[in-house]
């Protein structure tokens, strides 16, 4: 089946949570954007196909958008469903293949490959977007207070959480910044990263309807050596609960050269608050 430009977006339906039911698992909506669901998750933070220029002051960011999309018909008793993706932008267009497997933890295969048209030096890998506007994190109520907000907490994540090459892990927690703030990791051979939801206590949201202790944790583990790099994390201003102010990717050191195609693939999975990912408790991983 081919989808292509002059739609708004399209989602697929599986029984995640009751045999009987169909429970939106996946949704594209919105230049690349995606969003996936497990078991006892309501939407929170986006994924991406990719992100060019992002958090430079020049704002020459660009926004690739998925032009045109091919479903195939999984096999009746299948455990997954394929689908292919052509994504185009002023710099470059890409080939995607979406592998995504339905369950407690929902998980999406990608094969990406990518044919720059001009130089790219600035290519986020597995971009994730998503929402902090006030939490734990803030060190004085007076500044969790400064919206006249009366629920404690607003964050679809709270933390980047980075496997390093080494065997080590990363836990830095989120911010809502004054200013634009840009945070790099630099790595070689990484093994992971994710914006994380750890905190899972209802009473520290104070919203019914919204369920933040209920949003996803996305984690992004790479299916090959993607070389020397750096995981960027963006943290932009916000008064609203409703703007996206978090990004974070994978940027690698070397600059894609127009006409030598550039191939790249990770797993993402919908994860609950991720602490099955290693031994470390709330509160102890390393800052």
């Amino acid at each position: 089946m081919l989808f292509r430009s002059g739609f708004a977006g399209f989602k697929l339906l599986f029984p995640v949570n009751d045999p009987h039911v169909q429970d939106e698992v996946i949704s594209f909506l919105g230049a690349s954007y995606f969003r996936f669901l497990g078991r006892d998750q309501k939407y929170g933070l986006s994924a991406r196909g990719l992100a060019i220029g992002t958090g430079k002051l020049d704002n020459n960011e660009e926004f690739p958008f998925f032009k045109e999309f091919w479903i195939e018909q999984p096999a009746l008793g299948s455990d997954k469903i394929t689908l292919y993706a052509l994504l185009d932008s002023p710099s470059l267009a890409g080939a995607y293949q979406f592998d995504i497997f339905p369950q407690d933890e929902t998980a999406i295969n990608l094969t990406v490959s990518v044919f720059p048209r001009v130089p790219v030096e600035r290519l986020g890998m597995a971009p994730l977007t998503s929402m902090y506007l006030m939490g734990e994190n803030d060190r004085h109520m007076n500044d969790r207070n400064k919206y006249d907000e009366f629920r404690p907490e607003l964050h679809d994540s709270d933390g980047l959480l980075i496997h390093t090459e080494k065997g080590g892990w990363i836990w830095r927690p989120l911010k809502n910044p004054q200013i634009q703030e840009v945070q790099h990791f630099s790595v070689s051979g990484l093994k992971g990263f994710g914006l994380m939801q750890r905190d899972r206590n209802t009473q520290h949201y104070s919203d019914v309807e919204l369920a933040y202790e209920e949003r996803p944790s996305y984690w992004i583990e790479p299916s090959h050596d993607w070389g020397n790099g750096r995981v960027e994390l963006i943290e932009l201003a916000t008064k609203d609960e409703t703007a996206d102010n978090i990004i974070c990717a994978f940027v690698p050191d070397a600059v894609l050269e127009p006409g030598k195609r550039f191939t790249f693939g990770y797993r993402i999975r919908s994860m609950h608050d991720g602490l099955s990912l290693h031994k470390l408790e709330i509160g102890r991983a390393h800052v």
